[in-house]
């Protein structure tokens, strides 16, 4: 049979065993089975907004990082009666001193936000950026004013934001 969590309409299950007040990443793969209205999945602070357009029989990834409030990590969803998400490949891990959180904010809502955690000085894996109708993406930068393009390929010291330059296509006009 299958091997993955699922919840429905109001659930909760712990997903990991944590110390108050210390940093983890977790990552997992999700597929909404079925919604009809906008459904929030929880793990402690951290929030994933679904709607109906996430609805999908493709597992996505989803990555996010917490601050622990208790001693276990908990997944929570409410939806209602007609709501089915499957959760698998749940992974979590302790963020410690010598590692670093990079948020990749998209800016003005051309892609999902995500965040990427890993030791500090080395390479950094990436997230995936779609392709916006009549947009091209630019690349990461390290100001929101995207004046300064973010270059390295390792991860720093400490934590930062980088923010995705985006811009219209140019339009080809032809005069015969």
């Amino acid at each position: 049979g299958n091997k993955y969590l699922r919840l429905s309409k109001t659930a909760s299950e712990k997903i990991y065993s944590t110390t108050a007040s210390k940093r983890y990443a977790v990552e997992f793969s999700y597929r909404v089975g079925a919604i009809t209205a906008d459904t929030a999945v929880t793990v402690e602070n951290s929030v994933l907004n679904l709607t109906t357009a996430d609805f999908t029989k493709s597992w996505k990834k989803h990555y996010m990082v917490v601050t622990a409030e208790s001693d276990a990590l908990t997944i929570s969803v409410n939806g209602n009666d007609n709501f089915v998400l499957d959760i698998d490949n749940v992974i979590v891990y302790e963020i410690t001193e010598k590692m670093s959180v990079i948020t990749f904010d998209q800016k003005d809502g051309y892609g999902a936000d995500t965040v990427r955690v890993g030791v500090t000085g080395v390479e950094i894996m990436l997230p995936e950026v779609s392709g916006v109708s009549g947009y091209s993406f630019y690349g990461w930068y390290t100001d929101s004013t995207l004046k300064t393009p973010f270059v390295s390929k390792v991860y720093p010291e400490g934590d930062i934001t980088l923010y995705g330059r985006w811009a219209t296509n140019p339009k080809a006009s032809f005069i015969f």
